[in-house]
């Protein structure tokens, strides 16, 4: 760009950059973690991503998505003290909606209308790598959390610190869509759901909702 102003990340990530137009840029808000004593996160699909990877010590994200609007949503783990009901999430919003610190110094970028924040240091305190946007329907795959062969790769890497944002997750009885399974250099998917007339057969369906990987940054 010839003028205004770009900021890079230590890894040289873009937090922001004036020369872009009609963007939206996103900080890391509320973070923590769910488990059979603390089970559900609300979020709000149009103006969140909810990233998700298994706690320390697990391996699968299962649970499931519910919208009770348009907009507002809840991702809700199992009451079992099992494997894939103990996950660590954080959100990301976007940058106007973000909790401001009590810093004194910084920089805030504005809109043309002189109060809408654009981009602002005091509401960042990590960001997030973006590694790879799948598309709605675009992950296929079959197979069961217990036949890794079968499912789908969608991440091949360390997952060191990689969160996993989901539009959609089903995890009843036998039917596994969208659960998610870490291991140290890969991330799988599962689509295994029994529908009607199929009887003992489960089918595999793609993903709902674009799955976004990412990385957070400290």
């Amino acid at each position: 760009m010839s003028y205004g102003i770009k900021i890079l990340g230590a890894n040289n990530q873009i937090i922001h950059d004036s020369s872009e137009s009609n963007v939206q840029f996103f900080a890391v808000g509320a973070s923590g973690s769910l488990s059979p004593s603390n089970t559900q996160v609300s979020y709000n699909k149009e103006t969140e991503l909810l990233f998700l990877r298994p706690s320390t010590g697990y391996s699968i994200v299962k649970g499931n998505t519910n919208y009770t609007t348009t907009a507002n949503g809840t991702f809700t783990v199992g009451t079992s003290n099992v494997n894939g009901n103990y996950v660590d999430y954080f959100k990301c919003v976007k940058t106007n909606n973000a909790t401001q610190s009590n810093d004194a110094y910084g920089i805030e970028v504005l809109e043309a209308d002189g109060t809408t924040v654009r981009f602002s240091s005091r509401r960042i305190s990590s960001s997030v790598d973006i590694i790879r946007v799948w598309d709605d329907r675009q992950i296929g795959g079959f197979g069961n959390l217990y036949n890794s062969s079968a499912q789908a790769t969608i991440f091949t890497g360390s997952t060191t610190n990689v969160y996993v944002s989901v539009a959609f997750m089903l995890s009843a009885g036998f039917n596994s869509w969208g659960v998610l399974s870490f291991a140290s250099n890969s991330i799988k998917y599962t689509s295994s759901v029994f529908i009607g007339n199929f009887g003992q057969s489960s089918v595999s369906l793609p993903n709902s909702g674009n799955v976004v990987i990412g990385r957070l940054k400290s």
